[in-house]
């Protein structure tokens, strides 16, 4: 299957757009609620019909060895994650900026994914070891023929919220992505639809609006999915937005409207 083909499948055939859930948040913080159970959890969402599955690659197997969705019938597009970021968690933070890679494009290949994805953190003391790593699995799926989503954000140690949606660090770290041959990037929504869309008109590659953490004013959380997609992001990333909300195949069905009406 060629790059463009795996890219296909990640899209909505009619709006040319995608609604992908993460579902990688066990790695660095447990069994949160909502995805105790994850092959449960995938499968309330399956009727919703989302395009996407964010995974690590445990999970991944798992799920391709006794699959949730028809065999005989169409499944979401699977995106493997390709590394872990041990600083990420909220119950219990760590003090150091510590990274690993876990998986492989080549396992992406075995399991035949659509897509994988890695983190392109600003601001961090490894910042050049991540650029190389990222350089590096880039030439890789280039060569592969695999689609790779670079994660752009500015989450460094000790940042703020207002450092993650600053303007200026989305629209430096989008761009960094997108010289290191990124085929989508996904970033931070940053707040107005005006200043977002500078973001993705300065980068010559997709941009996907990431959820973020789990709010409880879900029409604030609908309304930045809105302005996202106006601004011309060409889809959504979002996990505990979709699975830690009171309905979630309620919360899915809100955002694929968004998403593929808008």
């Amino acid at each position: 299957m060629s790059k463009a083909d795996r890219l296909q499948r990640l899209f909505h055939p009619k709006s040319g757009r995608t609604l992908i859930v993460a579902l990688d948040h066990g790695l660095t913080q447990g069994p949160l609620p909502g995805i105790t159970n994850l092959t449960e959890t995938v499968k309330a969402l399956l009727p919703g019909k989302p395009q996407g599955l964010l995974l690590n690659p445990g999970p991944m197997r798992r799920l391709l060895a006794s699959p949730p969705w028809p065999t005989a019938g169409p499944r979401p597009a699977l995106v493997l994650r390709l590394d872990y970021l041990g600083w990420v968690r909220q119950w219990r933070p760590t003090k150091n900026e510590v990274r690993a890679i876990i998986s492989t494009v080549e396992e992406a290949l075995e399991l035949n994914c659509e897509a994988v994805i890695l983190f392109l953190v600003l601001g961090t003391e490894y910042e050049a070891e991540n650029v190389a790593q990222v350089a590096r699995v880039a030439a890789e799926c280039h060569a592969a023929g695999m689609p790779l989503i670079v994660e752009a954000t500015a989450w460094y140690n000790g940042s703020s919220k207002a450092d993650h949606t600053d303007p200026r660090n989305v629209t430096l770290i989008a761009r960094m992505a997108d010289e290191l041959g990124a085929d989508l990037i996904k970033t931070n929504y940053t707040g107005k639809p005006e200043s977002f869309h500078k973001v993705v008109t300065s980068v010559g590659v997709p941009v996907l609006a990431l959820g973020g953490s789990h709010t409880d004013d879900e029409e604030a959380m609908i309304e930045a999915a809105r302005g996202a997609i106006a601004a011309g992001a060409v889809g959504l990333v979002y996990g505990r937005n979709v699975w830690q909300t009171c309905h979630p195949a309620a919360t899915l069905q809100a955002l694929l409207k968004v998403t593929h009406e808008s």
